[in-house]
């Protein structure tokens, strides 16, 4: 772990596991940038009161239940609420799965944006439940 004061980061590398309730995430390289300052424009007193956003790198897997998110790159934004994935990027829950060029997860609302692109067109697999 480095901290460092003048850019407001903090990074992590090797294997880092960070958990938040029924949140686990996991990388090779997360870095933490804290927000300078609140919305009514005081500045905080220690480095981390507010994150701004927080960038994965590295065979990131984002898992919560029995959803999984996988990609090179993942970046978190706090005050949006939402992870943009990167690098081939696929979310799966079950047997099903999707991937694409990019995929928002947006947490607050339970949804997700899949975007592809000429070489990483918007490829899914789903199972239909079966009703009896």
């Amino acid at each position: 772990m480095e901290a460092n004061q003048n850019d407001r980061t903090v990074l992590f590398e090797g294997h880092v596991v960070v958990y938040q309730d029924d949140l686990t995430i996991t990388a090779r390289r997360l870095k933490v940038y804290a927000a300078e300052r609140f919305k009514d424009g005081t500045s905080q007193s220690s480095m981390v009161d507010k994150i701004d956003r927080i960038e994965m790198e590295g065979d990131v897997t984002i898992a919560q239940k029995d959803k999984v998110a996988t990609a090179q790159k993942a970046v978190y934004y706090h005050e949006e609420q939402k992870i943009v994935l990167s690098g081939q990027p696929m979310v799966s829950q079950g047997d099903d799965r999707i991937q694409g060029r990019l995929i928002t997860l947006l947490l607050a609302q339970g949804k997700s944006i899949v975007e592809g692109g000429a070489a990483t067109p918007v490829q899914a697999l789903l199972h239909p439940g079966k009703k009896e």
